[in-house]
């Protein structure tokens, strides 16, 4: 467990980060709706689910980030 915070503190999160998971959460929440699959869903369980999803882009987007520029 100490070693995975590690990992996260050392992650630097990019500036253009935060908009893109955003939109990519809008999007990806716009087509589930479309779709019908999350209307039923309670006003709190939907709001944790986009907030994880958001947290999980944002993560993910700028470890894929870090790695590019750790590799050139």
């Amino acid at each position: 467990m100490k070693g995975q915070l590690h990992m996260l503190s050392k992650i630097q999160f990019r500036w253009w980060s935060v908009p893109l998971a955003v939109l990519l959460t809008v999007a990806l929440f716009m087509a589930l709706d479309s779709w019908g699959l999350t209307q039923e869903m309670s006003g709190l369980l939907r709001s944790l689910l986009v907030s994880g999803v958001s947290v999980i882009l944002l993560y993910g987007i700028n470890r894929i980030a870090a790695k590019q520029t750790s590799n050139r």
